[in-house]
């Protein structure tokens, strides 16, 4: 729930759009090629505007956002089961949304100052500038 609070900005709903605008959708703002990935289906984008009283219009996954909660957690419960019956920390658990990839790592740097910091040689350049 702690996750679902914070990636929802507390509104537990499904039809939430990221406020960065990165397609990332609902309650654990699953991401356009997570839904993919997940689903085997391309995600359908549409435009939500003025959802977080900005004024912006920020686009969001059609598919996720016309889910229930029942609907999306078996997205979310698909989502988590690279690591079922793992010993984790609250921080590689959270990682399994932030950034899988540092998940169950020895140390997490998952943004930076500068690129060379951060801990994944074998990520591209531009997935690295990214993070910076």
């Amino acid at each position: 729930m702690a996750v679902f609070a914070w990636e929802s900005g507390e509104k537990f709903e499904t039809v939430v759009p990221n406020k960065r605008n990165s397609g990332g959708t609902g309650l654990i703002q699953i991401m356009p090629d997570t839904y993919k990935g997940l689903t085997g289906k391309q995600p359908i984008f549409e435009n939500v505007h003025n959802y977080w009283d900005d004024g912006k219009t920020l686009r969001r996954i059609k598919q996720l956002a016309d889910m229930t909660v029942l609907e999306y957690l078996d997205i979310v419960e698909k989502h988590f089961k690279s690591i079922k019956n793992k010993d984790l920390e609250f921080i590689d658990f959270y990682l399994q949304v932030l950034f899988p990839a540092s998940s169950r790592l020895p140390e997490h740097v998952v943004f930076a100052k500068i690129s060379a910091d951060l801990d994944l040689p074998n990520e591209t350049k531009t997935r690295k500038e990214e993070r910076e």
